[in-house]
């Protein structure tokens, strides 16, 4: 094993030496830049100097993140933010990376997420977080990822937005322009919410908002303790997405593919969706996979052994295999 140094080979000092002494009894080498040769554990001398290197190494990284924690702790008593802006603000500094000034709403992304609030509270029936994440798919608008990628100079992804998003950007108090910590608004001396700027909508529109959002119930959840045979392997034919399952009272569970309805580009001509029902797309994949591993003189010994994996995972054994 090579490695920059002694701390690489793990997290702290228990694991750098784990790792040394386990490579020591498999009589393996193991080897860091700056000591000459190889570690000989066995040896007093390269043993206390490993053991001094882990050491070091762990207590430098115990400084940085107190160093860290104090300098967030400071930053939040004195009412300024720290770390990444949330959808829909910025944050402005008078020197290129000095620390931030102010902060105040980006104005192209805080008029998309108004917009998605004006559409779920004219329609809270029709327009949900699915519905709106795929509109701004189709319009090829940049998530939240992408866009602040995009801010810092940086290329966009092509992360699509997904209802979750949504949620996780309407649902917090910092929509409100609060200065937040661990999802709650941090309080200032007078006992009321530190304000960095002027909110994307006022109190009213926010509780309307997360009423509108939570209030909503699916009309079905798919519960398993498994997941689905072809889960991750099945694509689509023709835009190459991945299938997902899709199960409801009454029909059968089913392969589909999603990524039009989502309003991913790349699946935009996606017409019509693939969809089978599960249990023959899975009979089709074990016929295949049959077929492909026999011979005339019946199953080869390592073919038997994966088609009795596969047919486990299947679920049931519907053939008889004599030795």
């Amino acid at each position: 094993m090579v490695a920059a140094v002694v701390d690489r080979l793990g997290r702290n000092v228990v694991d750098c030496l784990n790792t040394g002494y386990k490579m020591r009894d498999e009589k393996k080498m193991l080897v860091t830049y700056g000591h000459d040769g190889a570690w000989d554990l066995d040896d007093p001398a390269d043993g206390n100097r490993f053991t001094m290197e882990a050491w070091g190494a762990q207590m430098e990284l115990r400084a940085i993140q107190r160093r860290n924690r104090d300098a967030t702790i400071k930053t939040r008593a004195a009412g300024r933010p720290k770390g990444k802006p949330s959808y829909g603000f910025q944050h402005v500094r008078k020197v290129m990376g000095g620390k931030i000034d102010h902060v105040e709403l980006h104005p192209h992304a805080s008029e998309v997420i108004r917009e998605v609030a004006r559409r779920i509270l004219a329609d809270p029936d029709n327009v949900t977080t699915s519905s709106e994440a795929a509109r701004l798919n189709r319009a090829a608008e940049l998530s939240p990822a992408d866009h602040l990628a995009v801010m810092y100079g940086k290329l966009a992804g092509g992360r699509p937005w997904s209802p979750q998003s949504l949620k996780n950007i309407r649902l917090p108090e910092a929509t409100l322009g609060h200065l937040m910590h661990r999802s709650r608004p941090v309080l200032g001396r007078d006992g009321n919410s530190v304000r960095l700027c002027e909110g994307l909508w006022d109190r009213a529109t926010h509780e309307a908002l997360k009423k509108a959002v939570l209030d909503r119930k699916a009309p079905w959840t798919r519960h398993s303790n498994r997941e689905y045979l072809l889960t991750y392997v099945a694509l689509c034919g023709q835009c190459h997405t991945r299938l997902y399952t899709q199960t409801s009272k009454d029909a059968p569970p089913r392969y589909t593919c999603t990524a039009r309805n989502k309003g991913w580009r790349h699946a935009q001509h996606c017409r019509p969706a693939p969809l089978i029902n599960a249990h023959l797309l899975g009979a089709y994949v074990e016929e295949w996979f049959l077929d492909a591993h026999v011979d005339a003189g019946g199953y080869r010994p390592l073919d038997l052994r994966i088609r009795d994996q596969f047919l486990d995972l299947l679920g049931y054994w519907p053939y008889t295999v004599e030795a």
